[in-house]
């Protein structure tokens, strides 16, 4: 029993420990990107460094905690399209993943946006 207790302990510690690496500091930034729920058609793959970061689906939304830098990012690898991010610690910056166009002849492509149009594209969600 205490050989069972130790093992939770140590796993608590770990998670905490994980969590408290992910949160965003003064050294930090958090990017969050988000899709509308207005936006229609299949998930988006947001990917960097050729590599899916999430499948975003109207409605959604994905967060980073990033260090201080550029970074580079595509709303979906079908479309080539590249997205350049400059990211200073401490910043939050909101990125709508949308379509350039209208529905049909439209291209995944990301747009930094602000936080009020985050909190309205979450709000149309509920």
């Amino acid at each position: 029993m205490k050989r069972i207790l130790a093992t939770f302990i140590a796993c608590l510690a770990l998670l905490l420990t994980n969590v408290t690496l992910q949160a965003q500091t003064a050294d930090t930034a958090k990017v969050i990107f988000y899709r509308s729920s207005d936006d229609g058609g299949k998930a988006y793959a947001l990917t960097s460094q050729n590599q899916t970061l999430a499948k975003l689906k109207k409605g959604e939304k994905f967060e980073q905690i990033l260090a201080p830098g550029v970074y580079y990012y595509m709303a979906d690898p079908s479309t080539k399209q590249v997205f350049k991010l400059e990211i200073a610690a401490g910043q939050t910056i909101y990125v709508e993943a949308g379509r350039n166009d209208d529905f049909f002849k439209g291209q995944p492509t990301l747009l930094i946006t602000n936080a009020q149009s985050y909190q309205q594209a979450l709000a149309n969600a509920d």
